[in-house]
């Protein structure tokens, strides 16, 4: 239901049951892997992504329990694609930024994500809450606009 970009030198470097990984160790790496993240959510149950893709916290042993048996998509019935991003901060460790998703209607929703650097590769944080700071947006001012040109 998305599609999620990828590069030779950013990555995924490999799939894993059917999962990207393996991102450069860079804030393009980290982006990559947090859309890729987000597409996932588009093509598995909730489990499965955290299990595979998410950053090992509390919050992720408690999201994969509550969300067992859960085959739930991000987007049933319509596709959302990545419109644009912003990285808020950067280090070797840690990524905070928003990447902006376009329902095919138009609407565009911001996420925040904050991408961890484990196990050799950058795994989304889940939040405490258990979701994601979120919301609509009326325009892409202020973020960089994806173009996949």
């Amino acid at each position: 239901s998305m599609a999620a970009p990828s590069s030779p030198s950013v990555g995924p470097g490999r799939t894993v049951g059917g999962f990207r990984q393996c991102f450069a160790h860079s804030p393009t790496g980290a982006l990559f892997s947090a859309v890729n993240f987000w597409a996932a959510g588009t093509a598995y149950a909730p489990s499965r992504g955290y299990a595979h893709l998410a950053a090992d916290t509390p919050s992720r042993t408690q999201a994969v329990r509550f969300s067992q048996g859960d085959d739930s998509r991000l987007s049933d019935g319509g596709h959302v694609q990545l419109a644009g991003f912003e990285f808020n901060s950067y280090s070797p460790s840690e990524a905070d930024l928003s990447i902006v998703l376009q329902s095919t209607g138009g609407q565009l929703v911001t996420i925040a994500c904050t991408m961890l650097w484990q196990r050799g590769d950058w795994r989304y944080e889940i939040p405490p809450s258990g979701a994601p700071a979120a919301g609509q947006i009326q325009s892409l001012d202020g973020y960089v606009a994806w173009s996949d040109a």
